[in-house]
């Protein structure tokens, strides 16, 4: 019969070198960020909407972190990311038309992400936003682990 190391167990069963797993994974805080906004009619594509700064060194989880709302109007997509990259957490950009709760990344080996120095603000960019209802909600909750 087999024995399956995880990549946690796999650094701590080393038998040479360093041995010490990613603390964050180990002993980490997993916390959410939820930050809400309210969109008007005046929302139009390549604006940003900034949201929230996480600490360096963080782990985002985009398989755990999501867009709530109602129905924005004609079209709404976009991308969340942070100063670097526009799409960092979304590897496909969302399609919030139709409102409901929509998943960062649905992807079965979605990989976490690390925040970096100067990358602690993560924002909506709208690719699309066509007749945009004013006085939308819009809830955003980035699920992250930090060791603070």
């Amino acid at each position: 019969m087999a024995t399956y190391k995880s990549d946690i167990y796999t650094i701590q069963s080393q038998s040479t070198g360093d041995n010490r797993a990613d603390g964050r994974l180990l002993a980490g805080k997993v916390r959410q960020a939820t930050a809400s906004v309210t969109l008007n009619s005046s929302l139009a594509a390549t604006e940003l909407i900034n949201l929230v700064e996480l600490p360096k060194g963080a782990l985002v989880d985009p398989s755990q972190s999501f867009i709530q709302l109602a129905n924005p109007g004609t079209a709404l997509v976009a991308d969340v990311g942070v100063p670097s990259d526009a799409d960092a957490l979304t590897p496909t950009a969302l399609t919030l038309s139709s409102g409901g709760k929509v998943f960062f990344d649905t992807a079965d080996d979605a990989p976490l992400y690390e925040v970096a120095e100067g990358d602690e603000l993560v924002s909506i960019t709208a690719n699309t936003a066509t007749t945009i209802t004013g006085d939308t909600a819009l809830r955003a909750v980035i699920t992250y682990i930090d060791r603070n």
